[in-house]
């Protein structure tokens, strides 16, 4: 295990995987605009990767694909991969990004 995915291990939380606070909206004023990403999207993103995965290790006999494809299936409850692969480990970590720039806003602003 790297540092990097230690030192993330360390600050990853449950409600990092969950929906809830913090939400925003992509592409504000755009005419693409978007709520967030929810828990639920993820899955299925990460449902439909592991499947495309699957048939590409068997299309071309690529076993380190099926070993991806096994740890993205693998992947939930209290056992995240926290693969960079992974969409659902991917939007925990933006979800801590965002929640540190809000906290970092909040204390440049002086806000409670």
């Amino acid at each position: 295990m790297t540092l990097s995915r230690r030192a993330l291990s360390a600050v990853l939380a449950d409600r990092h995987f969950a929906d809830g606070a913090p939400t925003w909206r992509i592409g504000r004023g755009k005419t693409w605009e978007r709520p967030c990403e929810t828990l639920a999207d993820a899955d299925g993103q990460r449902d439909r990767l592991a499947n495309k995965l699957l048939w590409h290790a068997k299309q071309n006999k690529l076993p380190v694909t099926e070993q991806l494809a096994g740890k993205l299936r693998r992947c939930g409850g209290s056992r995240r991969c926290r693969s960079s692969a992974c969409p659902v480990c991917v939007r925990a970590v933006q979800r801590l990004c965002v929640e540190v720039g809000i906290e970092l806003d909040r204390k440049e602003r002086r806000l409670p």
